[in-house]
């Protein structure tokens, strides 16, 4: 749940029909372009200080991969998280649409951690 209050805070940073960059479309758009955030997952790597310059030398796509890539781990929880508020903005969801969507994401079949709150 933390990873979902990351993504909403970044979310509501940003004008409320935020959509990947016109011309990108996930799930085929790096998460970083030219050492800028290109999709809502690049700009929560960008909140939680992930170097901007590793993450578009990285190329990746899915936001799990990369943060796996920057030595992190995530709960199941989070990673089904983090997956489905891509799909839904893969599907042009605004950003806060694609949230909220993902918030009703049925996660209670994975295991729960302490920190999964």
């Amino acid at each position: 749940m933390a990873l979902l209050a990351v993504a909403r805070h970044v979310g509501r940073q940003h004008p409320p029909e935020m959509t990947p960059l016109p011309g990108w479309s996930p799930p085929g758009t790096p998460l970083f372009l030219d050492g800028y955030p290109a999709t809502l997952f690049g700009h929560v790597a960008a909140d939680l200080r992930v170097d901007a310059v590793t993450a578009t030398c990285a190329r990746e796509t899915r936001a799990v991969t990369l943060f796996r890539l920057l030595g992190w781990r995530l709960t199941p929880r989070a990673e089904a998280l983090a997956d489905a508020v891509q799909h839904y903005e893969a599907k042009g969801l605004r950003w806060p649409d694609a949230i909220a969507a993902a918030a009703k994401t049925d996660v209670t079949h994975l295991e729960r951690h302490n920190w999964d709150r």
